[in-house]
């Protein structure tokens, strides 16, 4: 009885450590990696928003050189909408790709975790 309660206490202590690995496990690697995910994403983004500003500081500080050379305004407005449109464009392409670039390293984390727990 008492070599019965032993080896019960034994398995008792072997599947709760098993299970406590498994949680830290699972606690501290996807959560770094997504953590790191999530950085990557967030500068992707910044960098993005900030290269969409300086386009529009630059087209405006285009825009006011041009004025003094005595070009025509229509020409100068259209130059600049033209400029801003671009970088708007620039701006939505930097943030579909940072988007997709985050999913992929999500799938990725994710096909690792599955092949690990496999």
């Amino acid at each position: 009885m008492n070599l019965q309660l032993a080896a019960m206490a034994v398995f008792a202590a072997l599947l709760v450590s098993v299970t406590l690995a498994d949680i830290s496990f699972a606690q501290t690697t996807p959560k770094n990696d997504i953590k790191s995910i999530m950085e990557n994403y967030r500068k992707a983004i910044l960098k993005a928003q900030t290269d969409f500003q300086a386009a529009i500081k630059k087209a405006n500080v285009d825009a006011k050189d041009v004025v003094l050379k005595g070009l025509p305004i229509d020409q100068i407005n259209a130059d600049s909408k033209s400029k801003i449109q671009k970088a708007r464009v620039d701006l939505k392409a930097s943030i579909a790709e940072a988007r997709v670039d985050a999913k992929n390293a999500l799938l990725q984390l994710k096909a690792a975790i599955d092949a690990k727990s496999s």
